[in-house]
């Protein structure tokens, strides 16, 4: 039998994500729209299951049933912070941020990744540090496939007019590695 919380779940944890998203979020110079539509993207997902789970991983970490919606704010970041590891969650962030919502990056199909960009010049040293850190064994063990292997793993993610302006009209030129 579940112990029951002294307020209900489905109620505060959804109303301290949207809190969340509006103070936090909107506050953090490194956040995007996409971690704010994600959020609420989410949050029209919750269902009980998913709440009273999300509130079982919370006590256990306070190791108290005591959720109440005077929450301080470093109880709505932990709040999120459990619903951060949430697979569903992460698919819907991602999904935000290959729709151009975090602004200029490189998605990284495969591993559901995004990496953000501070100008649109960054996005080829970005890809490489990727490719290096994450796929340097796979793009080795075939260099005459790392052409196909960045264009069927790899996008470059930004405000479609910017980014259209930067890579030309002949993509796969401009997608070409060099030096391999």
């Amino acid at each position: 039998m579940k112990i029951q919380f002294k307020a209900d779940p489905m109620y505060v944890i959804e109303l301290m994500l949207r809190m969340y998203a509006e103070r936090f979020i909107q506050g953090n110079p490194d956040s995007t729209d996409a971690d704010i539509w994600a959020a609420y993207e989410y949050i029209d997902q919750l269902n009980d299951d998913k709440i009273y789970g999300i509130a079982d991983k919370y006590s256990e970490i306070k190791g108290t049933k005591e959720i109440n919606i005077t929450a301080t704010d470093e109880q709505k970041k932990e709040f999120f912070e459990i619903v951060y590891e949430d697979p569903i969650y992460k698919a819907i962030l991602f999904k935000q941020q290959r729709a151009g919502n975090a602004g200029l990056g490189v998605a990284d199909l495969k591993a559901g990744k995004f990496y953000r960009c501070r100008s649109l010049g960054e996005h080829w040293g970005k890809l490489w540090e990727v490719l290096r850190e994450e796929y340097d064994e796979e793009i080795q063990q075939d260099k005459e496939m790392v052409e196909k292997f960045i264009m069927s793993n790899f996008e470059f993610v930004g405000e479609s007019k910017a980014l259209g302006d930067y890579m030309g009209e002949d993509l796969y030129w401009r997608w070409r590695p060099r030096g391999c």
